[in-house]
């Protein structure tokens, strides 16, 4: 009897050590798929996170790139709408260059750029009446028609050291800039 108890107690000592160290084996293995699920979610939520940094870096270049393209649509417009306005006011300045209340201004003020110096004007032959009414008796004035000329009145130095371009369209090209700006400015303010 006391083998078979021993053989019995060997048993039972042997089955409860298997059960203890499948207990261990089975407590490390929980213990390290709990590890493993611990930084699986570490790196999903790591990898979910840079995609979303590049998502939103992509769409802010995105965003940005519509946002040109808009403010470059806006310019192209305002660049248009300036351009038929500079088009409709030069063909008003053309049709209004010989006018003879702003010819006579413009003539007074560019004679008086060269104060008491000869000069001579050179007009296109449709203005030669109306300026040489204008230059008057002035002494050292010499009107010359000009058919080529490509500003229709241009006061010059009798020496050449200075010309005055007095043709509304001269004058209305060097403000043109001015004008634009100013034009844009009150068009933004009537928004």
């Amino acid at each position: 009897m006391s083998l078979d108890r021993l053989l019995e107690t060997l048993e039972r000592d042997a089955r409860a050590e298997a059960e203890r160290v499948l207990a261990a084996a089975g407590a490390e293995a929980e213990a390290i798929r709990g590890a493993a699920e611990t930084v699986v979610a570490r790196r999903r939520a790591e990898a979910l996170s840079a995609r979303e940094r590049a998502l939103r870096a992509d769409a802010a270049v995105q965003l940005a790139l519509v946002r040109r393209r808009a403010r470059g649509a806006v310019l192209d417009a305002r660049h248009q709408l300036l351009e038929r306005v500079r088009a409709a006011a030069r063909e008003r300045i053309a049709a209004m260059e010989g006018e003879a209340g702003s010819l006579a201004l413009r003539l007074r003020a560019a004679l008086a750029c060269h104060g008491d110096e000869p000069v001579e004007v050179r007009c296109a032959p449709a203005l030669v009446d109306a300026v040489r009414a204008g230059v008057g008796e002035r002494a050292g004035t010499t009107v010359i028609p000009d058919p080529s000329a490509s500003d229709p009145l241009v006061v010059r130095a009798a020496d050449g050291a200075m010309e005055v371009d007095a043709g509304l369209g001269g004058l209305f090209e060097r403000h043109w800039p001015e004008l634009a700006v100013e034009l844009m400015r009150e068009l933004e303010t009537a928004r």
